[in-house]
């Protein structure tokens, strides 16, 4: 019946990439593994998402025990935009490597660090990121951190040190919120003397990703939506993906000709948030393509963190390609 599957998929979505896997059981053929990315996905997130793509696995709860690892990207309006999913029997390296090489090939995908992944760090996952796509950047989704951080180091202020740290978007604030966790507790500080702060701070992010985000939400959101389907036998199971996929696409199609603006909803609430904080800023210039950015401040603040001046240099913009100190600008 799968293969059945796999021809009728084929037929009503040209381009689509449908990979069935089957090993010998004695002198039985039995199911193994099954890849899907429909042609739509794989199309939808060369030309019109970012180089961003969260990884995750979770049970399935059917039948049929086993793993559903799933690819998601971030659509225009800043939601989720399910890429690819498959069935392994096991969440490890292995499985990992063989669903991370059909993807990078349906995505075209070069082994460069124009890339980013977002995980949460499961069995093997990093490993084969590191094989396959080792200039690509891997984020940590960092409430996964914190869950196991927090086991060993509870308490408010630890917590507010580290998702402080995990926010700044300098390595200035971050050292400077690290700090302060040391000064809470050196054993909480020492937690993080092995965890790169390239996998997950935004002052150590790449810039190319142009996206700050923390946390792992685009995959827990398609997880969430499959969930009525991930009790089912295989192939219901990968039929309610499919619907579930298909009309969530159709859905966002008629919502984004009510938009009134040139971006979503969402994005032109950001850019709403940006141009409201600053406003209190004035560009001043300094050369061709080049502006200091200065913020008043009352005597009181300023003095805190100046010392003895009003005004306090908050960012510069260099050259055509508008980099900033604050990194803000070109990480979201």
């Amino acid at each position: 019946m799968l293969a059945s599957y796999k021809k009728e998929l084929l037929r009503s979505n040209p381009g689509s990439t449908i990979e069935i896997k089957t090993q010998m059981d004695g002198e039985v053929r039995r199911f193994h593994r099954m890849y899907v990315c429909l042609a739509a996905c794989k199309e939808g997130w060369i030309k019109g998402c970012r180089p961003v793509i969260g990884l995750d696995g979770c049970h399935i709860k059917g039948p049929h025990p086993g793993q559903l690892l799933c690819a998601v990207g971030i659509d225009a309006n800043n939601g989720m935009f399910p890429i690819a999913y498959a069935i392994a029997e096991v969440e490890n390296t292995d499985t990992w490597r063989w669903f991370l090489q059909y993807l990078i090939m349906d995505l075209q995908m070069e082994r460069d660090r124009s890339y980013t992944f977002i995980t949460d760090k499961q069995k093997g996952l990093g490993i084969a990121i590191q094989e396959l796509m080792p200039g690509a950047e891997h984020r940590h989704c960092v409430r996964h951190l914190y869950n196991n951080f927090k086991a060993k180091h509870p308490g408010e202020g630890l917590k507010q040190s580290l998702w402080n740290a995990a926010r700044s978007s300098t390595k200035v604030w971050y050292n400077k919120h690290m700090d302060e966790m040391k000064t809470l507790s050196e054993e909480a500080w020492q937690w993080f003397e092995d965890k790169n702060p390239e996998h997950w701070t935004r002052s150590h992010f790449s810039d190319l990703a142009k996206c700050d985000i923390l946390l792992n939400n685009i995959c827990e959101s398609f997880n969430a939506a499959i969930l009525k389907g991930r009790d089912k036998p295989i192939l219901p199971m990968m039929e309610f993906i499919r619907m579930d996929m298909m009309v969530r696409m159709a859905n966002r199609r008629v919502a984004c000709t009510r938009w009134t603006n040139m971006v979503g909803p969402r994005i032109m609430k950001c850019l709403e948030k940006t141009a409201q904080r600053a406003s209190a800023y004035r560009a001043h210039k300094g050369g061709e393509f080049v502006y200091h950015y200065w913020r008043w401040r009352s005597w009181e603040q300023t003095r805190s963190r100046l010392g003895a001046s009003y005004l306090h240099l908050q960012a510069m913009a260099i050259e055509r390609h508008a980099l900033c100190s604050c990194h803000l600008c070109y990480k979201n």
